[in-house]
């Protein structure tokens, strides 16, 4: 989890749907560590989504693959270019 790739966006779009929606028919599973782990567990223990947020850790890209697979909707709210402008 890293400045770039804005994982508090996604534990904040939990909490207002968490706190709009008539039902609690989502889950979240945020796959990855960084230098914003912590941070992002912090914020989702404020906002009162740790119980539809799952955070795994690092996973080894077959993990993710599989994790992405079995996914109905993929949330990534990048905002930059990394790598050489290659993802």
């Amino acid at each position: 989890m890293i400045d770039w790739k804005h994982p508090e966006l996604v534990v904040k779009a939990a909490s207002y749907l968490k706190e709009h929606l008539e039902e609690n028919t989502f889950h979240i599973t945020m796959i990855g560590g960084g230098e914003l782990e912590e941070e992002t567990h912090r914020l989702a223990e404020e906002l009162g989504v740790t119980d539809v947020i799952t955070f795994p850790g690092f996973q080894g890209p077959e993990e993710v693959r599989a994790a992405m697979e079995s996914q109905k909707s993929i949330w990534s709210p990048v905002t930059a270019k990394k790598a050489g402008g290659q993802w």
